[in-house]
C-alpha cells in the first residue's frame, strides 16, 4: 500500500491548484455550445490542446479558449 499524503506534501501551491482545474469533454462542448462528437474532431485535427492521462482526456479551459482564438475571422477593412 502506498504512504498516505497530506496536502502538505503535495509541490503544487494552492494558487496553483486553481490554475490546474481541468475539465471533461461534456464540460467543454455545454461552455462551446457544441457537440461531444465536435470535440472529438476538434481534437483529431489537433485544433484543440487536451492532456490524456490512461484513459482519461481533460481540457484546460484557458487553453482551449486561446487555442480556438487562432480561428477568429477578422473583419476586412472596407475598400
Amino acid at each position: 500500500m502506498y504512504p498516505r499524503r497530506s496536502s502538505r506534501d503535495c509541490p503544487v501551491t494552492p494558487m496553483h491548484q486553481a490554475e490546474l482545474k481541468l475539465l471533461t469533454k461534456r464540460q467543454i462542448a455545454d461552455q462551446m455550445s457544441v457537440s461531444i462528437r465536435t470535440i472529438d474532431s476538434w481534437m483529431s485535427r489537433g485544433a484543440i490542446p487536451y492532456v490524456k492521462i490512461g484513459h482519461v482526456v481533460r481540457f484546460s479551459a484557458e487553453d482551449v479558449s486561446r487555442a480556438l482564438e487562432s480561428f477568429k475571422i477578422k473583419p476586412r477593412k472596407p475598400l
